[in-house]
């Protein structure tokens, strides 16, 4: 696109960042959403959820690598703050079934590593397993 055609649908590239941010999060939402319906609170249906996430973010690297890069730029951190927060709060009753009696700081500690898998996969292009089953493992407290 040109830079003027560019200018016609964005008052600026941060806007753009941010509607793109928008709707890369909403389409992992709707994602995360449907492999999660149907399945009880629990281990599997918190493993579905961060799963589909990761592999969202692995379907879409060049979407991700800028947002990634425009982060500060783009001022982007009360978007970022609230799609964690609301990452959070989905998998508190997936916590409180594996039984952590106060899942919430456990929830935002889940979301921070996961975003870290995310740029760790992204830097890779590839999915890293070992990393995603240690991350179950410590969501749901197994130490084997």
């Amino acid at each position: 696109m040109a830079k003027g055609s560019f200018y016609q649908h964005w008052p600026s590239r941060a806007e753009y960042v941010r509607a793109l941010h928008a709707r890369f999060h909403d389409q992992l939402e709707d994602a995360i959403a449907a492999v999660m319906a149907g399945l009880p609170p629990g281990r599997d249906r918190l493993e579905a959820g961060m799963s589909a996430y990761l592999d969202g973010c692995l379907a879409e690297p060049a979407t991700k690598a800028l947002l990634v890069q425009s982060r500060t730029e783009a001022g982007l951190s009360d978007l970022v703050a609230a799609r964690n927060e609301s990452a959070a709060t989905l998998m508190l009753p997936d916590l409180t079934a594996l039984g952590w009696a106060r899942p919430e700081s456990i929830a935002v500690l889940l979301v921070a590593a996961i975003a870290e898998i995310a740029l760790l996969e992204l830097a890779a292009g590839n999915r890293d397993n070992e990393l995603r089953r240690g991350l179950i493992r410590l969501a749901t407290g197994d130490r084997g």
